[in-house]
């Protein structure tokens, strides 16, 4: 939905008296697997770096920060200070850290089993490296399916954050979005939290004076709503605006001369109707308003991406129309356009699909020879069911095609891992099934590579669908 015009005169900032609202912010950090070293230095100096100097600030700022396994082995080997910069701020009870997949992987794309061990292995880590128990769920590319509870419930994920799009799509208002709801299947909760889409639109494109009036808009005098305001970490300093960067808005000279970050924190500090927070406390404070129950889905551009190329154009004219005729106001219509859903990406593009099956065949023949190899070769079949996670990270199945190959090279470590080191210790009858499989394995690979190969050098097919639907209408 479209910024509205009232924002920018706006309602009179409100007194504490009047009204307050809870406010969660939330950093997401994310590098995919394979990127390259001097991509992520880059993006560490321009984004997360000034980012946590500038959190660690100002104490009154609470914060939800969530990091990818793939990122935190980087941060650990290149810039373990930033860590225990982090781990301070944790001690302090300013930042809370967010669970999640380890690898990134969509988990509504991935069997349960592996649903669990992404979760468990991010969690694993921070306990193991910091004694740090993390809090709650986020979910790559916010996809998400009706099945997931279960499994958020049993490794005690607490809450998981959405975004407002699904609840939107589940008939809320935008006023009832700033509440949490409990939502269950099978019988096993979860507390879901809306990620505020307004918000998201408007920082850091737009000064700090902006979002604050759109927090005094929604002003509670029951003192119990809550706003999500989630933000990829790379978005607050590495991403382009215009003739300059975002490095410059947040932390140089902003839209006034001051550092957009620096004028937003002290803004937020100086007007005490609004409440930073954690999760945790506000869970502590205030209990999930209510049931629901949500249907699959993710942010809003996610749903218009998988269209085909002549019902998107078709989609957003009709999202445009009623910015122009008086009948029905877009948040009217916001609420009955739906797109379509995002396991459309693997029919709109084959080759995420023909990658996304292939991990499930070479996972599920894992499985058939874990039971005999285990005991004999417990460490190789660690670190191939690691390569079988790494794999099912998301950036790969729609991104780049860097990360594509990436996705192909950890599967094939699996082929590798087996005959160099398990290969030869294994009975005739077993080696000759694996024999039959392995190469039918590869010669699959090699078919899916010379596809993907001929697509890379037609126009670079393997970027992000936005600009596939350029070169591929």
């Amino acid at each position: 939905m479209k910024i509205v015009d009232f924002l920018f005169e706006g309602p009179p900032l409100p007194s504490e008296e009047e009204g307050t609202i809870y406010f969660n912010i939330v950093f997401h950090h994310h590098q995919p697997v394979g990127n390259f070293p001097w991509v992520i230095e880059e993006i560490y100096q321009k984004s997360y770096l000034p980012l946590i100097q500038t959190i660690a600030e100002y104490p009154k700022i609470k914060t939800n920060l969530h990091y990818s396994g793939f990122l935190l082995l980087w941060l650990q080997k290149n810039h373990p200070e930033y860590l225990k910069q982090v781990l301070s701020l944790i001690n302090s009870n300013q930042v809370e850290i967010v669970g999640g997949g380890f690898f990134e992987p969509i988990l509504g794309f991935i069997p349960e089993k592996d649903r669990k061990l992404q979760i468990q292995m991010l969690n694993s880590w921070w306990k193991d490296n910091y004694n740090i128990k993390t809090n709650g769920i986020w979910l790559a590319e916010r996809v998400w399916v009706p099945n997931l509870p279960p499994v958020l419930h049993d490794l005690n994920g607490e809450f998981v954050y959405l975004d407002e799009n699904i609840f939107r799509n589940a008939g809320l208002s935008e006023t009832e979005t700033f509440y949490a709801y409990v939502t269950e299947d099978q019988g096993k909760e979860i507390v879901a939290f809306p990620i505020n889409e307004q918000i998201r639109y408007l920082i850091p494109w737009k000064p700090p004076d902006i979002t604050l009036k759109y927090l005094a808009k929604n002003c509670d005098p029951n003192h119990k709503k809550i706003i999500v305001m989630m933000s990829d970490a790379e978005k607050m300093g590495a991403w382009q605006a215009g003739n300059r960067t975002t490095h410059d808005i947040c932390y140089v000279s902003g839209y006034d001369g001051k550092p957009w970050m620096k004028s937003f924190f002290e803004q937020i500090g100086k007007n005490k109707w609004i409440k930073p927070i954690l999760i945790s406390n506000y869970l502590e404070k205030h209990s999930p308003i209510g049931l629901i129950y949500l249907p699959t889905g993710s942010y809003d551009k996610m749903s218009e991406w998988v269209l085909p190329s002549d019902l998107r154009k078709k989609y957003a004219i009709l999202k445009e129309k009623p910015l122009t005729e008086e009948k029905f106001s877009i948040e009217e219509v916001g609420y009955f356009l739906k797109g379509s859903i995002w396991q459309k990406f693997l029919v709109k593009y084959s080759q995420a699909n023909i990658m996304h099956k292939r991990m499930l065949f070479t996972r599920k023949k894992l499985e058939r020879a874990e039971s005999e190899l285990l005991n004999r070769f417990p460490d190789e079949i660690q670190e191939i069911w690691d390569n079988i996670l790494a794999s099912q990270a998301n950036d790969g199945y729609g991104m780049v095609s860097s990360v594509e190959f990436t996705m192909y090279f950890y599967v094939i470590l699996f082929i590798n891992i087996l005959l160099t080191q398990i290969f030869s210790w294994i009975n005739f009858t077993f080696r000759l099934g694996l024999i039959f499989w392995l190469f039918k394995l590869l010669i699959f690979f090699l078919m899916d590579l010379s596809m993907v190969f001929l697509k890379i050098n037609s126009c670079h097919a393997i970027f992000h669908p936005y600009m596939v639907d350029q070169f591929f209408p």
